[in-house]
C-alpha cells in the first residue's frame, strides 16, 4: 500500500512517481501510453517511434496503462485537433481525460484502502471521478493544477491580438473546461501548484486557499558531468532556448532581441507553433531553428550552449529552466513562471514583453565571461537544490497535513504544510 500515481502524458518525466518509487512507497502508477519494450536501445528510430520509446522509466516497477482502451472517438478527436483550428484543444483534453480518469476509477473500485497509509496523486483535468471515489473512501487526494487556469487564456488572447498573424485569433475559452477544474479543486484534499504565479492564479479563479500549497518542481539531471563545461571565454555567444515555439512562450520577443545583438548566435529547439512563413520573416540571421529534439537529447543540447532564455508571459513552472541550470546554464526569464532563478547571480528575471530589457541582459553576460561562469557555477547549485528529495518530502509534508492521522481529530493541521512545502 502506499502512493497511487494518476497522469496522462509523460508529465515532468514521470518525476512524482520516480520520486515516490524511489524515495518513498509508490504502490501504483496510472498512465496512458507506456513503452514496454525496450526501443530507445534501437538506432535511428523514427521520430514519433523516439518519442514513444521515452514514454517509460524502467525505476517503476508497477504500472498500469489504458493506451489501447481510449476508444475510436479519442483516435477521431486527435486527428481533428491534429488538422483543424475549429477542434478546441481544450474540448479535446476533457474528453480523453474523463475517459481515462474512467478507467482509473474502474480499477480503484476492486482495491481496499488504509486512509491512514494510502494517498492518491492526480493531475488536473484527468482526476474529477477518482477524486470524488477516493474521497468517498477517506483516502487523502492530491490534485496537482499544472496550468495557470483563466490567466492564461487572458495573456493568450491578449497576445494573439497584438500579433495576428502569427497564431491566428484569440482561443475562445470553454467554460465547461474551467468548470471541471473547479470541480477537481472541490474533490480534492489538496491542491497543489508549482509556482507563486500559479497560485495567485489559482486564488484568482475561486481555488480555497486552506487547500492551495505551493510544491516546486524538481529535476534530477541525468549522469552526465553537467557544469563541469564552464562557458567559453572567447567567441560568440550560445543563448538557447528549448520548448514550444508559440506566443505564449515569448518567442516574439526573443527574435526582437536577437536582431539588437547580431554577434550572439541564438539556437532554438521544440515544435514550431506559429505560422513558418511569418516566422521566417520575423528571424534574423544569428538564430536558428532545429525543431522538436527527443527528450532523451535534451541534456547533450543543453550542455552545447552557454546561456538559456525562457520570457514566458505564463507558466506553472517550466521546468526547462532546472534543466537549464543543471547543464550549468545561466537563466534569463519573467516572473510569471516558477521561483527558480535570484536575480543577479545565476540569471536575470526580465518584464514581460520586453525584448531590450533581455538583449541587456544577454549583452551584460555576454560582455562579461567571468560573471557568465560565476552565474554558470551557480545555477548548478540551485539545480541541485530542487531535487527529487526534496520534492518527495514536500510532498509527504502535504500529505501529513490532510491525513486523518489521531493528532489532527481536534481539526488543527499541525505545522502548516504550505510553509514547509515552499522551498524558496
Amino acid at each position: 500500500m502506499g502512493w497511487m500515481v494518476s497522469q496522462i502524458g509523460a508529465r515532468e518525466h514521470y518525476a512524482t512517481a520516480v520520486g515516490l518509487e524511489v524515495y518513498s512507497t509508490l504502490d501504483q502508477l496510472y498512465t496512458d501510453a507506456w513503452c514496454r519494450l525496450p526501443l530507445s536501445s534501437i538506432p535511428k528510430l523514427p521520430g514519433p517511434m523516439v518519442r514513444y520509446a521515452g514514454r517509460a522509466d524502467r525505476r517503476i516497477r508497477s504500472v498500469k496503462s489504458y493506451e489501447l482502451q481510449l476508444g475510436p472517438s479519442h483516435i477521431r478527436s486527435a486527428v481533428a485537433h491534429r488538422f483543424s483550428r475549429n477542434y478546441a484543444h481544450e474540448l479535446r483534453c476533457i474528453e480523453i481525460g474523463r475517459r481515462f480518469d474512467t478507467l482509473v476509477r474502474k480499477d480503484l473500485r476492486r482495491r481496499r484502502f488504509d486512509p491512514n497509509k494510502d494517498a492518491f496523486f492526480g493531475y488536473f483535468g484527468g482526476a474529477l471521478e477518482s477524486l470524488r471515489y477516493l474521497g468517498d473512501q477517506g483516502v487523502p487526494t492530491i490534485l496537482d493544477q499544472t496550468g495557470c487556469g483563466r490567466s492564461y487564456y487572458e495573456e493568450v488572447a491578449a497576445e494573439r491580438l497584438l500579433w495576428p498573424e502569427w497564431e491566428g485569433r484569440p482561443p475562445t475559452i470553454h467554460e465547461a473546461y474551467f468548470d471541471r477544474a473547479h470541480d477537481e479543486w472541490k474533490a480534492a484534499s489538496a491542491v497543489v501548484v508549482n509556482s507563486n504565479w500559479a497560485r495567485k492564479s489559482a486564488l484568482k479563479e475561486g481555488c480555497s486557499p486552506d487547500k492551495i500549497f505551493v510544491l516546486p518542481l524538481a529535476y534530477d539531471a541525468p549522469s552526465l558531468k553537467v557544469g563541469a563545461r564552464p562557458p567559453r571565454p572567447h567567441g560568440r555567444l550560445k543563448v538557447m532556448w528549448l520548448g514550444r515555439v508559440i506566443l505564449s512562450k515569448g518567442i516574439q520577443y526573443l527574435l526582437l532581441a536577437a536582431q539588437l545583438l547580431p554577434e550572439v548566435d541564438f539556437i532554438v529547439a521544440g515544435q514550431i507553433g506559429v505560422d513558418a512563413n511569418v516566422l521566417r520573416k520575423a528571424t534574423p540571421s544569428n538564430v536558428k531553428f532545429l525543431g522538436p529534439i527527443p527528450r532523451s537529447h535534451a541534456a547533450e543540447f543543453l550542455t552545447s550552449g552557454d546561456l538559456f532564455v525562457l520570457p514566458t508571459l505564463s507558466d506553472s513552472f517550466a521546468l526547462t529552466q532546472l534543466e537549464a541550470m543543471s547543464a550549468g546554464l545561466p537563466v534569463i526569464t519573467t516572473d510569471r513562471c516558477g521561483d527558480v532563478v535570484t536575480d543577479g547571480q545565476n540569471g536575470y528575471i526580465v518584464p514581460v514583453r520586453d525584448p531590450y530589457a533581455i538583449a541587456n541582459a544577454v549583452a551584460r553576460l555576454d560582455c562579461d565571461r567571468n560573471m557568465l561562469k560565476e552565474f554558470s557555477r551557480l545555477a548548478v547549485i540551485r539545480a541541485r537544490q530542487l531535487s527529487l528529495t526534496k520534492y518527495v518530502e514536500n510532498l509527504e509534508t502535504i500529505r501529513r497535513g490532510i491525513c486523518p492521522a489521531p493528532a489532527m481529530r481536534d481539526g488543527s493541521r499541525g505545522s502548516d504544510p504550505f510553509q514547509a512545502a515552499t522551498v524558496w
